[in-house]
């Protein structure tokens, strides 16, 4: 029997949350801006890590993502991003296969599939995925925890790392290499900068990877940055213990962020 481990999507569900409602996010990420008079418009913005384990952090963005960054002192560095960044690397077998997360191989989720192949005729790219999936998820929620794809095609609701399952199984089933990210994003909107953990996919299309979020499809923010942290390495039984890895990476404050012209 698969057991699920409880990954708390930092981030939001959220094709219907915004950030006028009173509602209370999970482990919402600290972050705030340079000054009162910075705005997030640019493609590149810079911002400050602040970590428990700098030394450690710092190294893995610079050293194995090669983002480019500056050491500050033991609980920070200054980190900068572009706007829609994604991994490196190109698709490994890992990528095309059904696991024990990402199981399309699965009665639920292979009608998922077909439903999907019956309305778009068996479309494979993320103009077509993306709001399929996001349609699909009746019910947003944190009350799920993170579900395997064959639970979330059954059950229809969940929070980003559902959205993910989804979006990362289908992309497969069609024949697309896609992997599995948790990382960061920033998010603009209505004059305020907020922070989250969260969960996407990447795909691969046209020679590069390209992002696919079902659970942030149809919003409209002023600006939205995303930093992935790692791919679901393990997919496996081990899953849980991959996840905490990939954690223990998360900030615990996002400041200064200003954006580079």
């Amino acid at each position: 029997m698969k057991t699920r481990f409880v990954f708390v999507c930092l981030g939001l569900l959220l094709g219907r949350l915004t950030f006028a409602e009173d509602r209370v996010f999970s482990a919402r990420i600290p972050a705030s801006l340079a000054n009162d008079n910075t705005t997030l418009l640019a493609n590149q913005i810079d911002l400050t890590f602040h970590t428990r384990k700098a030394e450690a952090v710092h190294d893995y963005f610079s050293s194995v993502l090669g983002y480019e960054t500056e050491k500050i002192d033991e609980g920070s560095f200054r980190l900068s991003i572009n706007r829609n960044m994604v991994l490196s690397g190109k698709p490994e077998s890992s990528d095309t296969l059904s696991s024990f997360v990402i199981d399309f191989d699965q009665e639920s989720s292979q009608d998922f599939v077909q439903k999907y192949a019956d309305q778009t005729g068996g479309n494979r790219s993320a103009s077509k995925i993306e709001p399929f999936v996001s349609k699909f998820i009746e019910y947003p929620d944190y009350a799920i925890g993170f579900e395997f794809m064959s639970q979330v095609a059954k059950r229809r609701r969940g929070d980003c790392t559902e959205y993910a399952a989804l979006t990362t199984g289908l992309s497969r089933a069609m024949g697309v290499p896609a992997r599995y990210i948790f990382g960061l994003v920033i998010i603009s909107s209505n004059d305020q900068v907020q922070g989250f953990g969260h969960a996407w996919t990447e795909q691969w299309a046209d020679n590069k990877w390209e992002i696919l979020d079902a659970a942030l499809y149809g919003n409209e923010f002023d600006a939205l940055y995303y930093i992935p942290i790692s791919k679901l390495q393990n997919e496996g039984a081990g899953y849980m213990l991959n996840q905490l890895e990939i954690i223990d990476k998360f900030p615990t404050e996002l400041s200064a962020i200003a954006g580079i012209n």
